[in-house]
């Protein structure tokens, strides 16, 4: 019977991952975090066989939680359950160390499959996560691809209208910091102004 680390913002969907633990996974042990620090908190140190987090944690926004958590708990299977569609995130979720990514408006079935595929040790991949994956191979790079996940971090929030002010104190930087990451942006997408960005993220579905 397996580990579970189940890490989700929302008390409701909490509630709902628990009840899949239990009765249709058959874990042991379930443990739950709200916000990043406590998702970085609760691997530390322990033994977990699955991990189930969406993407979009306060305190981090993007892949980067995916890595650490990864990096603190190497032999977890990684499902991420988020919001986000493909497009945003699910490859770098993928090379961040994820084992599978579904989206929220899928049947819970399908969450339980993909749950139960990595625990047996497979990857739960969607049809369009494979085909994007393929792509990737295929194309070449867009230039949102060029940068880093902090980096596509600020631009998705700065898309959806965050202020400097407001992105600095989800992300605990400066907004100085915001600022450096802003012109990094513009330079890597050659874009000149923040409405540049915005119509970038609008148009290659990253807002």
């Amino acid at each position: 019977m397996p580990a579970v680390l189940l890490i989700d913002d929302h008390p409701s969907i909490l509630e709902c991952l628990q009840t899949i633990a239990t009765s249709r996974l058959h874990a042991d042990k379930v443990g739950t975090a709200r916000t990043a620090e406590q998702a970085v908190q609760a691997a530390s140190g322990n033994s977990w066989d699955l991990i189930v987090t969406d993407i979009s944690m306060p305190g981090r926004d993007g892949p980067e939680l995916i890595a650490e958590l990864h990096r603190l708990v190497p032999n977890a299977r990684i499902v991420v359950y988020t919001v986000h569609d493909e497009a945003q995130f699910g490859v770098r979720a993928l090379r961040a160390g994820a084992h599978g990514y579904i989206n929220k408006d899928q049947e819970l079935s399908e969450l339980v499959n993909a749950c139960q595929m990595a625990i047996s040790g497979r990857r739960y991949i969607s049809p369009k996560l494979a085909e994007l994956l393929a792509d990737s191979l295929q194309q070449p790079a867009l230039a949102h691809e060029r940068l880093s996940d902090r980096e596509l971090e600020i631009l998705r929030l700065i898309s959806v209208g965050q202020t400097p002010s407001e992105i600095a104190a989800k992300l605990h930087i400066s907004p100085k910091t915001v600022g450096t990451y802003r012109m990094r942006i513009l330079d890597k997408l050659e874009l000149d102004s923040t409405a540049d960005i915005i119509r970038y993220a609008v148009s290659h579905n990253l807002a």
